[in-house]
Protein backbone atom coordinates (compact mmCIF):
# COMPACT_ATOMS: atom_id res chain seq x y z
CA UNK A 1 0.00 0.00 0.00
CA UNK A 2 2.89 2.47 0.57
CA UNK A 3 4.12 1.85 -2.95
CA UNK A 4 0.41 1.94 -4.63
CA UNK A 5 -0.49 4.73 -6.30
CA UNK A 6 -4.15 5.25 -5.69
CA UNK A 7 -6.62 7.93 -7.64
CA UNK A 8 -10.14 8.60 -6.77
CA UNK A 9 -12.26 10.11 -9.07
CA UNK A 10 -16.07 10.44 -10.35
CA UNK A 11 -18.23 11.70 -12.77
CA UNK A 12 -19.25 15.24 -12.10
CA UNK A 13 -22.13 16.73 -9.60
CA UNK A 14 -25.98 17.10 -9.89
CA UNK A 15 -27.66 20.34 -9.16
CA UNK A 16 -30.36 18.73 -6.92
CA UNK A 17 -32.03 21.74 -6.90
CA UNK A 18 -29.51 24.55 -6.28
CA UNK A 19 -30.17 27.48 -8.04
CA UNK A 20 -33.63 26.36 -8.31
CA UNK A 21 -32.09 23.62 -11.11
CA UNK A 22 -32.05 20.03 -11.63
CA UNK A 23 -29.58 17.66 -13.74
CA UNK A 24 -25.97 18.20 -14.83
CA UNK A 25 -25.78 19.70 -18.12
CA UNK A 26 -25.66 23.00 -16.39
CA UNK A 27 -22.92 25.22 -16.45
CA UNK A 28 -22.74 26.34 -12.39
CA UNK A 29 -20.10 24.28 -10.10
CA UNK A 30 -21.97 22.51 -8.16
CA UNK A 31 -22.70 20.41 -11.83
CA UNK A 32 -19.12 21.04 -13.37
CA UNK A 33 -16.70 19.99 -10.46
CA UNK A 34 -14.64 16.46 -10.37
CA UNK A 35 -13.10 15.43 -7.42
CA UNK A 36 -9.87 14.12 -7.64
CA UNK A 37 -7.85 12.59 -5.09
CA UNK A 38 -4.28 11.11 -4.93
CA UNK A 39 -2.90 8.88 -2.12
CA UNK A 40 0.49 7.47 -2.33
CA UNK A 41 1.90 7.75 0.97
CA UNK A 42 5.38 6.52 -0.23
CA UNK A 43 5.80 9.59 -2.91
CA UNK A 44 3.03 12.50 -1.99
CA UNK A 45 2.77 14.29 1.64
CA UNK A 46 -0.81 15.22 2.47
CA UNK A 47 -2.12 18.28 0.83
CA UNK A 48 -4.90 20.14 -1.12
CA UNK A 49 -3.69 21.42 -4.20
CA UNK A 50 -5.58 24.62 -5.83
CA UNK A 51 -3.98 24.03 -9.27
CA UNK A 52 -6.31 24.15 -12.03
CA UNK A 53 -6.56 20.72 -12.80
CA UNK A 54 -8.65 19.40 -15.77
CA UNK A 55 -9.91 16.00 -17.12
CA UNK A 56 -6.98 15.64 -19.83
CA UNK A 57 -4.26 15.91 -17.10
CA UNK A 58 -5.17 12.68 -15.75
CA UNK A 59 -3.03 10.53 -18.25
CA UNK A 60 -0.10 12.51 -18.37
CA UNK A 61 -0.07 13.10 -14.69
CA UNK A 62 -0.60 9.70 -13.98
CA UNK A 63 2.35 8.76 -16.16
CA UNK A 64 4.43 11.47 -14.44
CA UNK A 65 3.80 9.93 -10.63
CA UNK A 66 4.57 6.27 -12.52
CA UNK A 67 7.68 7.79 -13.37
CA UNK A 68 7.00 7.67 -17.22
CA UNK A 69 7.21 11.23 -17.69
CA UNK A 70 9.69 10.39 -20.93
CA UNK A 71 6.95 8.16 -22.48
CA UNK A 72 4.17 10.92 -22.39
CA UNK A 73 3.37 11.67 -26.24
CA UNK A 74 4.40 15.13 -27.10
CA UNK A 75 0.93 15.40 -28.71
CA UNK A 76 -1.27 14.39 -26.11
CA UNK A 77 -3.41 17.15 -24.29
CA UNK A 78 -3.29 18.16 -20.74
CA UNK A 79 0.05 18.47 -18.29
CA UNK A 80 1.95 16.26 -16.31
CA UNK A 81 0.84 17.85 -11.98
CA UNK A 82 3.25 15.32 -10.96
CA UNK A 83 6.20 17.47 -9.73
CA UNK A 84 3.17 20.15 -8.10
CA UNK A 85 1.33 17.19 -6.66
CA UNK A 86 4.72 15.79 -4.95
CA UNK A 87 5.23 19.57 -3.36
CA UNK A 88 8.55 20.12 -5.63
CA UNK A 89 9.59 23.42 -6.30
CA UNK A 90 9.79 22.96 -9.92
CA UNK A 91 9.04 26.26 -11.59
CA UNK A 92 8.93 23.84 -14.73
CA UNK A 93 5.94 23.29 -14.51
CA UNK A 94 3.41 26.15 -15.83
CA UNK A 95 -0.04 26.58 -14.38
CA UNK A 96 -2.73 27.04 -16.67
CA UNK A 97 -4.34 30.63 -15.92
CA UNK A 98 -7.83 29.15 -16.61
CA UNK A 99 -9.74 25.67 -17.64
CA UNK A 100 -12.27 25.24 -20.40
CA UNK A 101 -16.16 24.45 -19.09
CA UNK A 102 -17.94 22.68 -22.23
CA UNK A 103 -21.49 20.92 -22.18
CA UNK A 104 -23.77 20.34 -25.06
CA UNK A 105 -25.32 24.19 -25.02
CA UNK A 106 -22.95 25.54 -23.39
CA UNK A 107 -19.18 26.93 -22.65
CA UNK A 108 -17.10 28.85 -20.34
CA UNK A 109 -13.87 28.89 -18.60
CA UNK A 110 -12.53 28.74 -15.18
CA UNK A 111 -10.52 30.71 -13.43
CA UNK A 112 -9.62 31.19 -9.59
CA UNK A 113 -11.39 34.25 -9.52
CA UNK A 114 -13.88 34.11 -12.27
CA UNK A 115 -16.11 31.67 -14.27
CA UNK A 116 -17.33 32.83 -17.56
CA UNK A 117 -20.41 31.39 -19.19
CA UNK A 118 -22.04 31.32 -22.65
CA UNK A 119 -24.77 29.55 -23.12
CA UNK A 120 -27.01 28.19 -26.17
CA UNK A 121 -30.50 28.63 -27.46
CA UNK A 122 -30.97 24.83 -27.06
CA UNK A 123 -34.04 24.92 -29.61
CA UNK A 124 -33.12 28.00 -32.15
CA UNK A 125 -35.76 28.57 -34.82
CA UNK A 126 -33.34 29.19 -37.62
CA UNK A 127 -31.35 25.66 -36.61
CA UNK A 128 -28.07 27.49 -36.16
CA UNK A 129 -27.79 27.58 -32.24
CA UNK A 130 -27.70 31.38 -30.52
CA UNK A 131 -26.27 32.97 -27.66
CA UNK A 132 -29.26 32.36 -24.55
CA UNK A 133 -27.15 34.26 -22.13
CA UNK A 134 -23.52 35.54 -21.07
CA UNK A 135 -21.83 36.44 -17.78
CA UNK A 136 -19.46 36.06 -15.30
CA UNK A 137 -19.28 34.96 -11.66
CA UNK A 138 -17.01 35.99 -9.00
CA UNK A 139 -15.71 33.20 -7.70
CA UNK A 140 -14.18 35.13 -4.85
CA UNK A 141 -16.95 37.40 -3.89
CA UNK A 142 -19.48 34.77 -4.72
CA UNK A 143 -18.62 31.44 -4.60
CA UNK A 144 -21.64 30.21 -4.15
CA UNK A 145 -22.44 31.40 -7.88
CA UNK A 146 -25.71 32.95 -6.58
CA UNK A 147 -24.58 36.46 -8.45
CA UNK A 148 -24.60 36.36 -12.72
CA UNK A 149 -22.54 39.53 -13.19
CA UNK A 150 -23.11 41.26 -16.92
CA UNK A 151 -20.41 40.96 -19.08
CA UNK A 152 -20.82 44.71 -19.61
CA UNK A 153 -19.73 45.27 -15.65
CA UNK A 154 -16.48 44.09 -16.91
CA UNK A 155 -15.39 44.56 -20.00
CA UNK A 156 -12.18 44.20 -19.80
CA UNK A 157 -11.93 40.80 -17.80
CA UNK A 158 -14.74 39.69 -19.81
CA UNK A 159 -12.61 40.51 -23.22
CA UNK A 160 -9.72 38.53 -21.43
CA UNK A 161 -11.78 35.56 -20.64
CA UNK A 162 -13.52 35.25 -23.57
CA UNK A 163 -9.63 35.24 -25.38
CA UNK A 164 -9.12 32.29 -23.14
CA UNK A 165 -12.06 30.25 -23.89
CA UNK A 166 -10.83 31.20 -27.94
CA UNK A 167 -7.83 29.07 -27.31
CA UNK A 168 -8.97 26.54 -25.74
CA UNK A 169 -11.69 26.05 -28.21
CA UNK A 170 -8.94 26.33 -31.33
CA UNK A 171 -6.65 23.71 -29.11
Amino acid sequence: LENTIVMFSSDHGEMLGSHGLEGKNVIQLESIAIPFIVHWPKGLKAGVSEVLFSAPDVLPTAMGLAGLEKHIPSDIQGINFAKSLANSNDKEIKEPKSALLMLAHARGVYTHRYTLCLTENKHPKEGTPDLQESFLYDNLKDPYQLKKIALSEHPKIAKNLLSHLGLHLKK
